[in-house]
C-alpha cells in the first residue's frame, strides 16, 4: 500500500539552528582554540581602526545567527565582512559594538581577526629574504565602504600602477615591497594580501570521439549550441579580423573584445592557443567538412582577449565579466590559470562571488598541468581558480588516438611516476575499458579536502583549429588544424558540452537555466574510469567522486538522454538549517540510478580553514535504509557543493525519497539543483497554495479518524 505522504513534495522545517562548538575556529594556516579563550574583555587591539573607528573581529554566537537576527546587528552599525563555517564569522565593529552583542547574544568567543591571520604564511617568510623587491601583490579590502579611503592611501605607498580586479568585494592589484605589503595587514580596512600567482596558458577534439558520446547527441539528437553565446577568455583568436579569420569562424556571430588590463591593440591569436581553444568549444569544421567541428558548432562566440605576443595572461576582472554577461553570454571557458596548491584565495572568492553574482552563469577553469608525482592521496596541485567551489573545473583524461604514438617526457616527474608513464602512449588507453589519466594533469584536494577537478575530458593529442600567427607557423598557415595536448585542451571539450546542455535544458522548457543545473546534469552523466590503465598501480581511486577525476569523465549522450531511461531535473531551495526537502518517486526502471546535486555556495572569505558556508545533505531512503551521497556511510558530506549517489541496483521498487537537507544555513535561502536518472515516474508533483493546505489537512484527518 502506498504511504499517503509520499503523494507528495514536503517541506519540512524545524526551528532548530546549529549550535556552536566552543572549540576550534579553524583558519587556512592556524587555528584558535576558543574553548580556551574568554570573550572579548579589556584587550589592547593591534590593528589601525578604520576612519569611522571599527576593526575586525570573530565572533562565535551560541547559535548561527538568523536573517533576522543579521538585520538587528547591522542596525547596530555592525558589518558582516567574512564566514568562518562552520559558526563563527568576521565582523567590522569596535569595541563597543562588540559589547552590546555580547550582552544581546551571550557570545561564546569575541576576539581581534589579528594581522597574521590576513595573509599566508610563506609571504611573511620571504620578508627575511625579499631585499626591497617588488612583487604583484593581491590586496582584498574588507568592505566596498573602505574602497574610497583605502585607494588614496595605496596611490601614496607605491608608483606602480594599481589594477582594480573587482569592485565588490573590491579587490585591488599592485606592485609593492614585501615589507610594505605585510604592512597592510595591520589595518582594519584590509583582510586579506597575498602574493599574486604566476599566471599561464595550460598547454604544451573532435565530435566523433568515443569517450565523450557526442555523435549521439549531434547526429542522433541534433543539439549543437544554437542559441548559446559562449565566452571564451584566452591568447587571442586566429587574424582578430572577421574577414581573414579562420573558415571555422566565419560564418560564426563573434564578439571580439579585450581584457580590461590588457593594453594590446587587437585580439588576434600570436601563439596559437585561444584559437586552437575555441575550435574545440565552437568551431565549425568549415575547413574539415565538418571533421573537426567543436562540441558546440552552432554557438555564437565572445571572445575576451586576455594574452599578449607570448604567454603573458592578463587575468579577468569583475568588469570583464560584468560586461560579458551584458551580452547575454551563458558560459566563459578559461584554459589558463596559475600554478598553486588548491588554495581558497583571492581569485578562488572572485569567481564564486561572479557565479553567485549571476546564477545562470557557468564558468570553467582548467585545473592545471602541475602533476609530479604518483600519490593519489596527497598530490594537491590544483589552480587557486579552479579551486573555486561554483565553477566548474577540468582536469585532463587520454584521448583515444591509436596513430599518435608519442610518449611523455617530462623531466619533472618523479622516479616512480616516470618508470610508470614512460612506455605510455599519451592517446591510447591500454585497452577498451580502462582509461588513464593526462599524466600531467593536477588532482586534488583542495586546502580544505574539497574534490577537485569536478570532471575530466580528453586533452591530449586533441586535433583543433590552427591560428595563422601560431608561433609555429610564423604566419605561414601550414594546415587549417593541429594537435595540441594540456588541461586547456580538456577544458573547451567540457565549456561545449556546458553549451550543448544549455541548448537541451531550453528546449525542455526551462528558458534560463542555472549554471547549478548545468552542472549537474553535466556531473550526473559522468562514467567512471576505474583504477586506470596500469596493471599493478591504481593510478585512479576505486571510488567516484575522488581527487584524481573528480564526478568522472565527460559523457555528453548519458549526460541529456541517458541510456534506457531519462533525465529528470529539479531546482528548488532550502531556507533555513534543519529544512528538509522531500522528492517521492513510485518506482525506478530496476537498473542504474543516479542522484546529482548541486548548489552554488555563497563565496567563502579567503585565509578560512572551511570554504563549504551553506552545508546541504543529498540522501536517498527506500524502505530498507538511507543513502548518503560521496560514497559517506552513515553520514553526510560537509564539504562539498556537489553531491551524488550513484548505484547499480536497488532492492527497493518503489516509494523512494529523494531527500535535500539543509544541515547548515550560515548565509539563506539557498538554492540547488537535482540531476536524476533512472526513475520511471516522478516526482509527483507538487502541490501549491491553499489546495496544498487542503490535501495536508485532509491527511490529518484520516490520523485523526484512524486514532479514533
Amino acid at each position: 500500500m502506498r504511504v499517503l505522504p509520499c503523494l507528495f513534495v514536503f517541506l519540512v522545517s524545524a526551528a532548530v539552528l546549529v549550535i556552536a562548538d566552543p572549540g576550534i575556529i579553524q583558519l587556512q594556516e592556524t587555528s584558535i582554540d576558543a574553548s580556551q579563550l574568554s570573550v572579548l574583555e579589556n584587550q589592547e587591539l593591534i590593528s589601525s581602526p578604520t576612519s569611522t573607528g571599527k576593526n575586525q573581529f570573530i565572533i562565535q554566537p551560541p547559535k548561527n545567527f538568523s536573517s533576522q537576527e543579521f538585520s538587528e546587528i547591522n542596525s547596530i552599525g555592525i558589518s558582516l565582512i567574512g564566514i568562518i563555517p562552520p559558526n563563527a564569522y568576521i565582523m567590522l565593529a569596535s569595541k563597543e559594538d562588540v559589547a552590546l552583542l555580547k550582552n544581546r547574544f551571550d557570545l561564546l568567543y569575541a576576539g581581534e581577526y589579528l594581522p597574521e591571520y590576513k595573509t599566508e604564511m610563506t609571504f611573511v617568510k620571504s620578508l627575511s629574504i625579499s631585499d626591497g623587491k617588488e612583487e604583484l601583490t593581491r590586496i582584498r579590502l574588507a568592505s566596498v565602504d573602505c574602497l574610497a579611503e583605502f585607494l588614496p592611501y595605496l596611490e601614496s605607498a607605491t608608483t606602480n600602477e594599481i589594477d582594480i580586479i573587482a569592485k565588490d568585494p573590491p579587490i585591488l592589484e599592485t606592485s609593492l615591497k614585501t615589507e610594505d605589503a605585510l604592512k597592510l595587514t595591520k589595518r582594519s580596512d584590509v583582510l586579506r594580501v597575498h602574493r599574486r600567482g604566476e599566471y599561464s596558458l595550460f598547454n604544451d577534439v573532435v565530435k566523433t570521439n568515443v569517450l565523450m558520446n557526442v555523435a549521439h547527441v549531434h547526429n542522433d539528437l541534433g543539439f549543437k549550441g544554437k542559441g548559446v553565446v559562449v565566452g571564451i577568455a584566452d591568447s587571442g583568436l586566429d587574424t582578430g579580423v572577421t574577414n581573414t579569420i579562420h573558415p571555422d569562424f566565419q560564418k560564426k556571430r563573434i564578439v571580439g573584445v579585450l581584457g580590461e588590463n590588457n593594453k594590446r591593440y587587437g585580439w588576434s591569436d600570436l601563439i596559437g592557443h585561444g584559437t586552437h581553444v575555441s575550435g574545440s568549444v565552437c568551431g565549425t569544421g568549415a575547413a574539415s567538412d565538418g571533421r573537426y567541428s567543436g562540441i558546440a558548432p552552432e554557438a555564437d562566440l565572445y571572445f575576451i582577449c586576455i594574452g599578449d605576443g607570448s604567454n603573458n595572461v592578463f587575468p579577468l576582472t569583475e568588469n570583464d565579466v560584468d560586461k560579458a554577461y551584458e551580452n547575454d553570454v551563458k558560459l566563459i571557458s578559461n584554459s589558463w590559470g596559475d600554478h598553486s596548491q588548491g588554495i581558497y584565495d583571492t581569485d578562488s572568492e572572485l569567481y564564486d562571488t561572479l557565479c553567485y553574482k549571476y546564477p545562470d552563469l557557468s564558468i570553467l577553469f582548467a585545473v592545471g598541468n602541475e602533476n609530479e608525482k604518483k600519490d593519489i592521496n596527497n598530490n594537491s596541485n590544483i589552480s587557486t581558480l579552479a579551486s573555486a567551489k561554483n565553477v566548474i573545473s577540468v582536469g585532463a583524461a587520454e584521448s583515444f588516438r591509436p596513430e599518435v604514438k608519442a610518449f611523455y617526457t617530462s623531466s619533472t616527474l618523479d622516479d616512480g611516476m616516470a618508470y610508470i608513464f614512460k612506455n605510455d602512449l599519451i592517446a591510447y588507453p591500454a585497452d577498451g575499458e580502462h582509461q588513464g589519466m593526462a599524466a600531467f594533469s593536477s588532482r586534488g584536494p583542495t586546502h580544505d579536502g574539497r574534490i577537485k577537478p569536478d570532471i575530466v575530458a580528453p586533452g591530449t593529442a586533441i586535433i583543433s583549429t590552427e591560428a595563422l600567427y601560431d608561433k609555429y607557423n610564423d604566419g605561414k598557415r601550414l594546415s587549417y588544424y593541429t594537435s595540441k595536448s594540456g588541461t586547456s585542451m580538456a577544458t573547451p571539450l567540457v565549456s561545449g558540452s556546458a553549451a550543448v546542455v544549455i541548448q537541451y535544458l531550453r528546449d525542455q522548457g526551462i528558458s534560463n537555466p542555472s549554471s547549478a543545473l548545468v552542472k549537474a546534469v553535466l556531473l550526473n552523466g559522468t562514467r567512471s574510469m576505474g583504477t586506470g590503465q596500469f596493471k599493478g598501480y591504481i593510478e585512479i581511486p576505486n571510488k567516484t567522486p575522488n581527487w584524481v577525476n573528480g564526478f568522472g569523465h565527460l559523457d555528453l549522450g548519458q549526460s541529456i538522454m541517458p541510456t534506457n531511461t531519462h533525465l529528470i531535473t529539479i531546482e528548488g531551495v532550502v531556507s533555513n538549517t534543519s529544512d528538509l526537502v522531500t522528492y517521492c518517486f513510485n518506482k525506478y526502471n530496476d537498473g542504474p540510478l543516479r542522484v546529482t546535486l548541486v548548489w552554488t555556495d555563497p563565496p567563502s572569505t579567503p585565509g578560512v580553514g572551511i570554504d563549504l558556508i551553506n552545508d546541504l545533505d543529498l540522501q536517498v531512503k527506500t524502505k530498507e535504509r538511507t543513502y548518503y551521497a560521496n560514497n559517506k556511510v552513515g553520514h553526510n558530506d560537509s564539504l562539498n557543493n556537489c553531491e551524488t549517489y550513484r548505484v547499480a541496483k536497488l532492492a527497493a521498487q518503489d516509494n523512494i525519497e529523494v531527500r535535500v537537507h539543509g544541515y547548515n544555513i550560515m548565509k539563506g535561502p539557498q538554492r540547488y539543483a537535482l540531476a536524476i536518472t533512472g526513475m520511471d515516474e516522478g516526482p509527483i508533483p507538487e502541490p501549491t497554495g491553499m489546495l496544498a493546505l487542503l490535501l495536508l489537512a485532509m491527511f490529518w484527518v484520516k490520523i485523526i479518524q484512524f486514532s479514533i
